[in-house]
Formats: structure tokens, sequence, C-alpha cells
């Protein structure tokens, strides 16, 4: 499953790489890009793009002498963000878009100090910009370091406070100068995109600080300055990075809470191919095998709502059919939904019915007598049936091997007293009815035999049945 979703993703990061800016503007179609470093006596040099995470070759590999190179192509290259990487982990951050001819000037033990830039606005602004940061993150750390001292005072601290705030007000002016003076430059949207909101501070009744709706105007002012149609900017690292704190630290990571996130970016990705595909391959290869309990039905909901041939042309019909496939085994025991009924034999010969167990709350625990993990789990799991037994709890455990003999030896040395079950004939077609990728597999039921729980340890499965005993208590 990784493997193919990892290979639609490749796929679509060669395609994006020669892919044009939104609108190039009228002049020279090709690429012509002089670079002097004093210092540099020469070497093997890269000339890297970058498209969302991945980063790509974008040109053969220089073979530089002395501190001269020229980056040459005969058309233009994509508009994004690219380095000039050189021996010794040094290198330097390039902007293109539009207008790809000019030249750089630097040197070596200063790199960004040094840079003379001749003939691209973009790469001025951005070279006056990394300067800006050296600066400015000397001057935080020097306030973060009077911070430090045990014997500071709250006036202190107070102090040291206005000033953190002042210095973040600067940089906010600073970059907002850029879109006023240069608001139609490359480097102003890479720029002002990447930026998050002014965290608000709306308070409660008593005075403290309203989390919730704090989160709220946060995620909704988060993308405003991204232009969905403008597939310039996956080209750089801002786009991955905010889609990743987005899905992943914005969003509590809950199915319906990622489901209505992921809903949200997607029919915001729509307007532009590039960054729908990105964007759809991103989340079906966080969410198809996560480690958020119900990442399944993330997957699923892509699968079914976004991965279709109307809507990524580039991805083929055997990958997506292989993604149904997989999306097929998730729906059979989603978090959620009502567990499909299991009926096999005891180590007495007598037939059990999963639905048919009097509990309130059953686990069905499957394993496997050669899984490491199972025989390092299963004491564990007999130890949280012990602690909750009295509670109401019962454990049909599944054992998918064969050998009945060894079976009844193990269920005897570990003294499991809970409901053993195997199946070697598969009477109950339990491969059928679960998703059984790995042993061992945790299914938690509550009393209407709803999956309320699933892929935990036994070690997490306290805070669960707290939580779902309250209910039954009607407590909560």
């Amino acid at each position: 499953m990784t493997t193919y979703l990892l290979t639609i993703l490749c796929f679509l990061t060669a395609h994006l790489a020669p892919a044009q800016q939104t609108a190039p503007a009228a002049g020279d179609d090709t690429c012509l890009i002089r670079i002097t470093v004093e210092g540099f006596t020469g070497g093997k040099c890269r000339f890297i793009g970058v498209n969302g995470k991945q980063n790509y070759l974008a040109l053969p590999e220089l073979d530089v002498e002395g501190d001269y190179a020229v980056v040459q192509k005969d058309e233009r290259l994509p508009s994004g963000l690219y380095y000039f990487s050189m021996p010794n982990n040094k290198f330097l951050q390039i902007l293109l878009d539009a207008d790809q001819r000019f030249s750089l000037d630097t040197q070596l033990d200063d790199l960004i100090g040094s840079m003379a830039v001749t003939g691209s606005t973009d790469n001025e602004l951005f070279y006056r910009n990394l300067n800006y940061e050296l600066q400015y993150k000397e001057r935080f750390d020097a306030i973060r370091a009077k911070a430090k001292p045990a014997e500071a005072t709250e006036e202190d601290s107070a102090q040291l406070t206005k000033e953190r705030e002042a210095l973040i007000e600067e940089k906010r002016a600073h970059v907002a100068a850029f879109a006023q003076d240069h608001a139609d430059s490359f480097f102003t949207y890479f720029k002002v995109a990447g930026q998050n909101p002014k965290l608000q501070k709306p308070l409660l009744p008593d005075g403290e600080v309203d989390v919730k709706k704090q989160l709220a105007l946060y995620k909704a002012e988060y993308w405003d300055h991204v232009d969905f149609s403008d597939a310039r900017i996956l080209r750089t690292p801002v786009y991955h990075n905010k889609l990743e704190q987005y899905i992943k630290k914005l969003t509590p990571q809950n199915p319906n809470a990622v489901i209505e996130a992921v809903e949200w970016i997607m029919n915001k990705a729509i307007d532009n191919q590039q960054l729908f595909d990105y964007t759809s391959s991103y989340i079906c290869l966080t969410y198809q095998k996560s480690t958020m309990m119900g990442g399944e039905n993330v997957f699923v909901h892509m699968v079914d709502n976004f991965l279709l041939p109307e809507l990524t042309p580039k991805i083929g019909p055997e990958e997506i059919k292989k993604a149904r496939q997989q999306a097929a085994k998730f729906r059979l025991s989603m978090l959620g939904k009502k567990s499909n009924e299991l009926r096999a034999r005891n180590e007495k010969g007598e037939y059990i019915s999963l639905h048919g167990l009097e509990a309130p709350m059953v686990v069905l625990y499957i394993y496997n007598l050669d899984c490491e993990h199972c025989m390092e789990e299963t004491p564990e799991m007999l130890d949280v049936y012990h602690d909750w037994k009295e509670e109401g709890l019962e454990v049909f455990a599944l054992c998918t091997n064969q050998e009945e003999d060894r079976w009844r030896k193990y269920i005897a040395e570990q003294k499991l007293d809970w409901h053993n079950i195997l199946d070697p004939k598969y009477e109950s077609r339990y491969h059928m009815k679960y998703n059984i990728d790995i042993t061992p597999e945790v299914y938690v039921l509550d009393p209407d035999r709803k999956i309320v729980g699933l892929n935990l340890k036994p070690t997490q499965l306290d805070w669960l049945f707290e939580r779902e005993f309250k209910k039954i208590r009607g407590e909560e």
C-alpha cells in the first residue's frame, strides 16, 4: 500500500517539475544564472529544485572550475525555490520566476551577508530578507538569554515580554513592507504566504484565554495569503509545511475533525491540478496507516471523494484500483462502524458468538503464535482484562494459527482465562470481515457492538475504557 502511494507521489513530482509558472511574463525564455563565489575553488555542484517535501536534481551535475559557475538551460525552469549546492555543505538559495537571467556575486565565508544580486528583483529582496532574518535571530536569542537567569523578577519578565512582542511586531512590519512596495514580485508572494496569522487572545468571562475560540480564529486566517490557483508556492517549502501543520497540528487528531479539514483544503486545492494532486497524495500517504486511531476513515473518505479519475487524471487507473481495494479492506472494520459478527469454536469445542457475549464492553483480540509483538502484548492484554473484568469487560481472543495442540499449550502456559477461539477452517470468515494487516489487532466494541477503538496497544486501552464505561454508567 505504502509503496504504490509513494509511487503516485513520485510520479506527480516528476510531472510537476517541468511545469511552467502560472503566468510567465514576456521576455527571454531561457535560464542563464551567473554565479561567482569568491574563495570557492571549484568542484561538483548541483542545482536542486523543490517540490513540496521532495527535492530533485533540476539540471545535470555541474563540474565547476574555480569560483565561477553558470547555470544554464535553453528554456525556463519552473518557478520556485532552488539550491545551488557546493561541496562541504555550502549552498546558495535562489528564487526563480519569469525572468531567469541574472548574476549572483558573493564570498564563500559569508554567502548571505556578501551577496550582490544583479538583474533579479526577487533575489535582491530574498537576500535582503535573509540578512534581516540573521539579525532578527540574534536579537531574539539575546532576549531569550536574558529570560533564563533564575533571579529574574516578574518585572524583568514583563519587560522581556514587551521586548519580544515589539520585535515580533517589527518583523511583521518588515514583511508587510514587501507587500506594499513589491506587491507583484514572486518573493513577496512566497514570503507573505509563509507567514502565520497573529495569535489573538479572545477571553472567557473569567478573564482566561478562550483557547477553543483562539484556535478557530487562527485556523480561519491560516490560509488567507495562499492563492490556491497558483502552483508556484508548491515548488517552495511553504505549501507542504503549511499543509502539514494545518492537518496534523491545528486539527484535532480524530477522524471527524480531520475529514472536515480535508474537505476544506481539498475543495480549495481543486483550483489547481498540481496542488490538488499533491494534497490528495499527501493526505492518502499520511492516513493510510497512521498512528491516529481511525486514520483509515480519512483514507477511505479521500478515496471515495477525491481519488477519482476525473479529478486526478495523472494517476493511472491501476493505481486508483489499488487504492480502492485498500479502502475496501479498511471499510470492513472502521472506527464508528458496527462490528461484524464472528462465530467460532473455543477450546472446549463449543461455538462462541462475538455479538452473543453479554458483557457491555468486548475486546476482539486477534493474535498469532509466531508473532513476536503478539508474544509481548498478549500478557499485557491479559493484565488489562483482569483489571477491567469486574467492570464488565470480556475478551474474544482469536488465534490465527491452525495448530490446535500449540494453541492449547499456549493457553495453558499463559493461563488465558478469557474466551479463547481457534478457527483453522475459517468457518467464521474472520479474514473477510476484519482488516488484519498486522498482528496483534485490537478492536474495542461498545454495548451496541460498534467499533469504538482499534489499532491500540494494551497499554493504551485504560483511557478508552474509562471513557466508555462512564458512558455506560450514564456519567458522561
